[in-house]
């Protein structure tokens, strides 16, 4: 108390759960890996693991953040009364946080949980939208990883939603599944819950599966070598590399086309990108986990950017949109309420009732729709923290991850993969400050194509890759 006496929480059994979404949800992340005693699970919700990887990817700035976001955000989360005083400290923060480089930092290796993810000693329960363009996916999928590698108690729920509470996008299950999640782990109750399926996934919008494991049983990284294409036809794919002679594609950098004009029209042949297209599968295919992209390649100009999409292509098809992160209210207004209601008294009074509007997923129809995208600095191919230019000439090998996805593509689409240089909507092109490299003297790319390839985590592999039709 304020004299200084201990004061014992009679009401407390000695356990603490955390629970959050975005940044409350790292919090826990970040109290986890401390390994301190008292706490008895975590709950994290669209949450980071890493926050080199919420503003940066592969030595690259992420596009759509601003320069100085750290500064920013501790004056976010930072009480009014106080923002004036740790003014000197977000000057710190503004000097070190290497955005004219995008390099992994010790600033950034200072704040990376992932190195001491081995003192998480409690059952974690993720959640996190497969769709989520604010906090990617690669925060959930590398701690996931690593709880599954390590055997900890663990749960995870999948969803085609962006950056959304679970509350929004399945209620009923959500509040039913959190009760018995928090009376296991703090009040000790055996209800079996840890006896379920780890890991639920939605496939379709509604539409929910149960799983042991993820990525999926029997999912195996498969190459899928490229082929060349014509001045008229986009490129193709074969599970062998091409032998012979090395056949080349070229390709201009272009800083300033959008994701759109990238994934768009993936049977015209443009300058600014190179089109792998299967034919329409012969068979679902299923991606789960993270692919990778493998280029040899020669560059003209000491530095550029590498981007890779994976697209969908083939009839219309109903998707839980990316707009409004997925989810919507019901229209005509529903309410429905949930827990008991509560009077609060600070200032004016107000009444917590409890009743909250029912939300449906906002559905796009489309035909065309990106699946997962990756990048890496040219400047940092092999090492994030320490640029390396290119030799203009010198043939490299790019090697990226993309994003992690869960995806099926359904038969009679097609699988294409898209590669660029700059990708702007993901990344900052160059080391230009606020993302605005101009779209003059870029690079031009030459692609060594019988040694590029891109890797995919399909269920069944190359069994089921030939079942498609590779």
């Amino acid at each position: 108390d304020a004299d200084g006496n201990e004061v014992v929480a009679d009401w407390h059994n000695g356990k603490t759960g955390m629970i959050g979404k975005s940044y409350d949800g790292t919090l826990p992340n970040a109290t986890a890996v401390t390994g301190i005693d008292g706490l008895a699970t975590i709950v994290p919700i669209s949450a980071i693991s890493n926050w080199y990887w919420y503003t940066r990817l592969a030595g690259a700035r992420l596009s759509g953040w601003h320069n100085n976001y750290p500064a920013s955000l501790s004056r976010a989360v930072t009480n009014t009364d106080r923002r004036d005083y740790c003014a000197p400290f977000r000057e710190v923060l503004n000097a070190n946080d290497g955005d004219e480089s995008g390099d992994y930092t010790p600033f950034w290796v200072e704040r990376d949980y992932m190195p001491d993810v081995g003192n998480i000693d409690v059952p974690v329960f993720i959640v996190h939208g497969l769709q989520d363009d604010n906090v990617k996916t690669n925060h959930f999928a590398e701690l996931w990883y690593a709880l599954q590698e390590m055997d900890k108690p663990r749960k995870l729920w999948l969803t085609r939603a962006g950056h959304e509470e679970a509350f929004d996008f399945r209620r009923a299950e959500w509040v039913d599944t959190i009760h018995r999640w928090f009376d296991r782990w703090l009040f000790d109750i055996d209800n079996g819950i840890d006896q379920e399926p780890k890991v639920d996934i939605e496939t379709d919008p509604d539409v929910w599966e149960a799983h042991e494991k993820w990525p999926l049983h029997d999912t195996t990284p498969t190459h899928l070598w490229f082929r060349p294409g014509t001045e008229s036809e986009p490129g193709g794919f074969g599970l062998q590399r091409l032998p012979g002679q090395m056949n080349q594609s070229t390709f201009l950098d272009h800083t300033t086309q959008s994701e759109t004009t990238i994934i768009s029209n993936l049977t015209s042949v443009t300058p600014n990108r190179l089109v792998y297209l299967s034919d329409p599968l012969e068979a679902p295919v299923r991606l789960s986990g993270t692919p990778t992209v493998d280029l040899s390649a020669i560059v003209d100009q000491p530095d550029t950017d590498f981007g890779a999409a994976v697209v969908d292509f083939g009839p219309p098809k109903d998707r839980v949109s990316r707009s409004s992160e997925g989810v919507i209210n019901a229209s005509p207004p529903v309410e429905t309420c949930w827990g008991e209601s509560a009077s609060v008294e600070d200032g004016d009074a107000w009444t917590d009732d409890g009743c909250y509007f029912e939300t449906v997923k906002n559905i796009n129809t489309s035909t065309t729709w990106r699946v997962a995208r990756g990048g890496v600095d040219g400047l940092n191919l092999y090492d994030y923290s320490n640029p390396t230019p290119l030799v203009p000439g010198e043939t490299y090998e790019f090697s990226f991850d993309l994003y992690p996805s869960d995806y099926i593509f359904e038969q009679g689409h097609q699988i294409g993969v898209v590669i660029v240089s700059s990708y702007r909507t993901l990344l900052c092109p160059g080391e230009a400050p606020g993302c605005n490299a101009p779209n003059t003297d870029r690079p031009t790319v030459t692609l060594n194509v019988n040694n590029s390839r891109v890797t995919l985590p399909i269920v069944g592999g190359v069994q089921a890759a030939e079942s498609a039709g590779f």
